[in-house]
């Protein structure tokens, strides 16, 4: 039999536990001290459950002998609910606490008042009336915390309830656990999160196979070496030293992997709680780890990102991956195109968490945009081409027949037709000359000119028309002069058609300002024009498609037909600059031109 040394209340020596199909527990020696938190660590399957039980009287052994100080009380927490369900947590709080009922049976309203009360004293608020089965995960868990706890323990087992509590039980009973350590209650820690097992403990015993494979104080143990005996396959009698460099180098490349990988990955475990996540998903989701660890994945996900959330939620019951594409996700102000995908994590054959897997392709998605935009106005182009000739031949004939019409015609009633038929005509003709410009690819004549005076010059022009007399136009421009090289008309084409829109976004009175600028780009410098409006605004799921042609957002009426931003995108990215639409945060959009700045001066 084992002696007890001044601060061991429990001692196993040579245990071993055994069912009818395999052997469970092999000759595990342990010892368990006052005041302090002991931890059990190893995988799933290793015997660290059925050594709790063991300690708790739950289990006898198979061989070995136990030895305690005598009148030592253990209480376990389990990591599965084992209370009847169909008890309300004010009775099942203390039904079984000898201490509450030494004197015989209590009233019923008095037990309730003690539930209630130390409910309160441990600062949660739990339903006293909730039968178990109503319950959350975290709150059956922390009943059964206190009421284990309110048996005065000299020895607590806690078998992995940190992922049961949650972030906000765990800080109160985190707290308590100090507390109840310093006035001398031993704790075992049964876990296999070694991150908390370095917050937490004060000693480890790792546990593989049925066998405690080190066993001492957590700082005499680097994670490295936990990893490598709790995880690896390893030979029973070895020394740590020989494990080091090598497992270190293998642990520091995996680590290197995943935080370096370009995707947003968490790993979260069959109550949907995040137990796992790399530096990509932290940067992306602008959250620390310490905000978002054990909490659920519905914590991510704002309101506006229910969506995301749904679809998460209706993947875990697959035992397959779920993959969705173009998932819009809004962070703050910012807006992504994500790839989302939902990977079944798998222990032999039962599916035991999920890793979620976040992929940013905004980018992408841009690119593929532009690349469609391209093949449309491309198209547009050789239709153009194909048959604008043919129809400005058709026009003409016709144009010459209506002035030899109008000379020939007396009759003052017929003047009105004649002149609305000659305007539909010049529309038409207007519409095949923009058509046109889509199908030239070779740049116009070109020369240097500062962008501001033209600008400052079409604001003036737009601003006499009547039209648009209840806007308001503002103009900041930049201080020196912002020389650009293209054609002039096809510059005034853009800028106009970009005010135009801007105005025509407008009820009512309004406001458009527009800016010039010059910014740093990665060769040379580019000239920035931004106009934006106090609009409507563009839908957001119509924002990518504003410079298709024929794409317009106006009433069906109107006699818009959508080629006004065409062809500015068509005109600015022939002449190597880029065009971008957003809305911004509080009302209005904002279209931005970029073109690039030659090496030249105006002079005068």
């Amino acid at each position: 039999m084992p002696e007890l040394g001044r601060r061991d209340v429990f001692i196993l020596d040579g245990v071993s536990y055994s069912t009818n199909y395999n052997n469970v527990l092999s000759n595990l020696s342990l010892n368990i001290c006052s005041g302090e938190i002991h931890a059990l660590l190893g995988e799933n399957g290793c015997g660290k459950s059925t050594l709790g039980k063991i300690v708790s009287g739950a289990l006898k052994p198979s061989s070995g002998t136990i030895s305690s100080q005598k009148g030592t009380r253990v209480c376990m927490v389990h990591q599965d609910r084992v209370g009847n369900e169909n008890f309300l947590v004010w009775e099942y709080l203390l039904f079984d606490n000898d201490r509450v009922y030494r004197k015989g049976f209590l009233p019923r309203r008095k037990v309730r008042r003690e539930a209630a009360a130390l409910l309160k004293e441990y600062g949660l608020e739990i339903d006293i009336y909730k039968k178990l089965r109503e319950l959350k995960s975290s709150e059956y868990t922390a009943v059964e915390l206190i009421r284990q706890l309110e048996k005065k323990p000299d020895i607590l087992i806690l078998d992995e309830i940190f992922i049961k509590l949650g972030s906000g039980f765990s800080r109160i009973f985190t707290g308590v656990f100090q507390r109840l350590k310093r006035k001398g209650v031993a704790i075992l820690f049964i876990t296999h999160d070694i991150e908390k097992l370095y917050d937490f403990a004060d000693r480890v015993s790792i546990l593989r196979n049925g066998k405690v494979l080190f066993s001492g104080p957590v700082d005499s143990i680097d994670k490295v070496n936990v990893i490598r005996l709790a995880y690896t396959e390893t030979v029973e009698k070895v020394k740590l030293a020989e494990l080091q460099s090598e497992f270190y180098h293998f642990l520091k490349f995996n680590e290197a992997i995943l935080n370096t990988l370009p995707i947003n990955l968490a790993v979260i475990d069959p109550d949907h709680k995040i137990i796992m996540a790399n530096k990509s998903f932290e940067r992306h989701f602008e959250i620390p780890r310490e905000n978002y660890i054990y909490r659920n994945i519905s914590f991510i996900f704002s309101e506006q990102q229910n969506d995301v959330y749904r679809m998460i939620m209706a993947s875990l019951g697959s035992k397959e991956t779920q993959s969705f594409f173009d998932v819009p996700i809004t962070i703050g102000e910012h807006h992504s195109i994500n790839t989302l995908k939902i990977v079944p994590i798998y222990d032999g054959v039962a599916v035991v968490g999920h890793i979620v897997i976040v992929e940013d392709v905004t980018d992408y998605y841009t690119l593929q945009k532009k690349m469609m935009l391209s093949d449309n106005l491309s198209s547009i182009g050789l239709l153009a081409a194909g048959v604008g000739h043919e129809i400005n031949n058709s026009l003409e004939i016709v144009f010459n027949y209506l002035r030899y019409i109008g000379k020939k015609v007396d009759d003052p009633s017929l003047g009105g037709p004649l002149s609305e038929l000659k305007d539909e005509l010049n529309f038409i003709s207007n519409i095949v000359s923009r058509l046109v410009t889509f199908s030239d690819t070779n740049l116009a004549s070109t020369e240097d000119f500062d962008a501001n005076i033209l600008v400052e010059n079409y604001i003036s022009l737009i601003h006499k028309n009547d039209i648009y007399g209840s806007i308001n136009f503002s103009l900041e421009k930049n201080a020196d002069p912002l020389i650009i090289t293209m054609n002039k008309n096809e510059f005034r084409q853009v800028i106009i058609n970009l005010i135009k829109n801007s105005c025509e976004a407008i009820t009512g009175s309004g406001n458009v300002k527009i800016r010039t600028s010059l910014e740093p780009a990665s060769s040379g410098s580019v000239v920035r024009i931004s106009v934006e409006d106090d609009g409507v605004g563009i839908p957001q799921d119509k924002i990518n498609s504003v410079f298709t042609p024929f794409f317009t957002t106006k009433s069906s009426d109107s006699k818009n037909l959508g080629l006004g931003l065409s062809l500015c995108y068509s005109i600015i990215t022939r002449n190597g600059g880029t065009i971008k639409a957003g809305n911004l945060p509080k009302r209005g959009c904002r279209f931005t031109v970029t073109l690039p700045q030659p090496d030249c001066e105006i002079t005068n």
